[in-house]
């Protein structure tokens, strides 16, 4: 998920629901160009270049189902970067390459991307058999051994720590860990009553007009701004095929008003 991914210095956010955040060092594919059903031969073609991951996952939310996309994708939990290295730079595959995680300066997970279960050229083929990839796709090819969750005790990071993912030729990745910032307390349903007891009576005249008048003062900002935006007919005009409805919704205002004046 788009909203999961942070950068190179980023703060990595542990989440306010668990405290169960792990570390998970990878290697990460940058494809240059994709397709179906790439043989394995070819595979390696599309590789752009190669960059460092840390695939932060809420194991909690993990193993809540068979499914782990959840526990994989939490807000600001996927860091990435710092630097994308084209393959003429590494050995074929990115083979023979160090892997490392430090926590806190300590060295907690070390392998060789050798170890890989599946190698790159793999991991592009089978994938491929069912999803068309693209250029511009970030395959994350799998974690070694080490992390936090399955030792004894349970090692996971913790608002204030430091985590580093480093990879031979390509980089090293840090970002700082930090708790989620509490979200502001809702105000009550009732909160524009209290600040204004009159609009609380919506059966009155006097609230329906200003209501109208509102909703036609507001009626060309918001309609201004879906044509800048997205530069869609504007609603209500001949050429969208919503004019009926705003205009009938615009009848509906000046029916308001006209009985609100009466």
């Amino acid at each position: 998920m788009a909203t999961s991914l942070i950068g190179d210095g980023a703060v990595l956010e542990r989440p306010l629901c668990s405290d169960s955040l792990d570390f998970e060092g990878e290697l990460a594919v940058v494809l240059g160009s994709g397709g179906r059903h790439i043989a394995k031969e070819r595979a390696l073609d599309c590789v752009f270049g190669y960059s460092v991951f840390n695939d932060g996952s809420v194991r909690e939310y993990q193993f809540k189902s068979p499914q782990w996309t959840v526990g994989k994708n939490f807000d600001r939990t996927g860091a990435f970067g710092p630097y994308v290295v084209t393959t003429d730079e590494l050995p074929a595959g990115a083979k023979g390459l160090l892997l490392q995680t430090r926590l806190n300066g300590e060295v907690v997970q070390s392998a060789n991307t050798d170890d890989m279960i599946y190698d790159v050229a793999s991991l592009i083929s089978i994938i491929s058999e069912a999803i068309t990839l693209e250029a511009g796709d970030v395959i994350v090819a799998g974690t070694p051994s080490g992390i936090g969750w399955a030792r004894e005790p349970k090692l996971l990071m913790r608002d204030g720590d430091v985590v580093e993912v480093s990879i031979e030729n390509v980089g090293v990745l840090t970002n700082p860990v930090r708790d989620e910032s509490p979200l502001p307390p809702m105000r009550p349903a009732n909160a524009e009553a209290e600040k204004c007891p009159p609009c609380a009576r919506s059966s009155s005249r006097v609230h329906r007009r200003r209501r109208a008048r509102r909703t036609l003062r507001d009626l060309p900002a918001r309609h201004a701004r879906h044509r800048d935006a997205d530069h869609h007919p504007i609603p209500g005009t001949a050429n969208s095929p919503r004019a009926h409805i705003t205009n009938q919704r615009t009848m509906e205002v000046f029916r308001d008003l006209g009985s609100s004046s009466a």
